[in-house]
């Protein structure tokens, strides 16, 4: 997919009318605009338009959140990650990423609050990092992926990772065993992120209007 990326969710918030709005505040990513903002409801709560570049023009696109904000380079050539506050400032903690092997790009992460994750996006391979995105990336399994699978997040309900493909949402124990899996309603994939107050999925379409919608697990 070249166009403009949303990790987290989606860089303009266009709910479904079938849900009202999102509950918790989450946290977006557009590393093409160089942007990350903050969403709760149906509106933009933070904003940072302007993240710096540390080689080259780095794009940031997978995000972790704990008690702060880290964000990691989507490309092999463009190793990276900073950390932001929950007002989306910079900290100042920055450092180099040791990349996945083989991949073209990584396009979205998430946390168990021990170890981040990420996915690459054309073979469905699952890796987890540090939580501040240092370290050597471990493999840890390979998903079903139907061609481009950007999606990921982690469910501290079940204690597993979700992932979406093209058509599908897939739950994953942290071992790697299929639990669950159904379709989604998107025209192409797009980033997941869990939302803990509704037990919910919410997943962004990266090609119609980057509409929010919600599912249910």
């Amino acid at each position: 997919m070249k166009a403009v990326r949303w990790i987290g969710l989606a860089l303009t918030l266009v709910l479904t009318q079938t849900v009202m709005a999102t509950t918790d505040v989450l946290y977006i990513t557009s590393g093409d605009s160089e942007d990350i903002q903050a969403i709760q409801g149906n509106s933009i709560i933070e904003e940072n338009l302007n993240l710096p570049t540390t080689s080259g023009t780095p794009r940031f696109y997978p995000i972790a959140v704990r008690d702060s904000i880290w964000v990691m380079s989507y490309l092999t050539g463009e190793p990276g990650r900073l950390e932001l506050d929950s007002t989306l400032t910079l900290t100042g903690a920055s450092g180099t990423v040791t990349f996945l092997p083989n991949s073209p790009e990584v396009l979205d992460g998430g946390t168990d609050g021990n170890s981040n994750f990420t996915i690459q996006d054309n073979n469905g391979d699952v890796y987890r990092y540090n939580t501040d995105w240092s370290g050597t990336p471990v493999y840890m399994f390979t998903s079903a992926c139907d061609s481009f699978c950007p999606g990921i997040t982690y469910d501290p309900v079940n204690d597993s990772i979700w992932i979406a493909d093209m058509n599908n949402i897939h739950e994953y124990s942290m071992t790697g065993t299929l639990r669950n899996s159904f379709p989604h309603d998107d025209d192409r994939a797009g980033a997941l992120a869990y939302e803990g107050s509704t037990d919910t999925l919410w997943l962004v379409d990266n090609e119609t209007n980057n509409t929010l919608r919600q599912y249910s697990k």
